[in-house]
């Protein structure tokens, strides 16, 4: 998509996003109630503790998926340099 490029995702519509480009990008996500944005924070600080422990990678998404109701589809996306 071209810079500052709109998308609204409506509740309950499967989505993902990533960046498929060569060259940095930015992200300005608003996210809605208030709150769900703990699962990010978590969701990185859990990540970076589990290294390259796949399995617990795996452990962790199914517990904040569990914790902030949402289902996770599909293998997580592996970035590619």
């Amino acid at each position: 998509m071209p810079a500052r490029t709109f998308v609204f995702v409506p509740r309950g519509l499967e989505h993902a996003f990533w960046n498929g480009g060569t060259t940095e990008a930015k992200l300005l996500s608003t996210v809605s109630p208030p709150g769900f944005e703990g699962y990010f924070e978590e969701l990185a600080e859990g990540l970076a503790a589990a290294g390259d422990d796949a399995q617990a990678a795996t452990r962790l998404r199914k517990e904040l998926s569990e914790k902030y109701d949402i289902e996770v589809l599909g293998p997580p996306r592996q970035a590619t340099y």
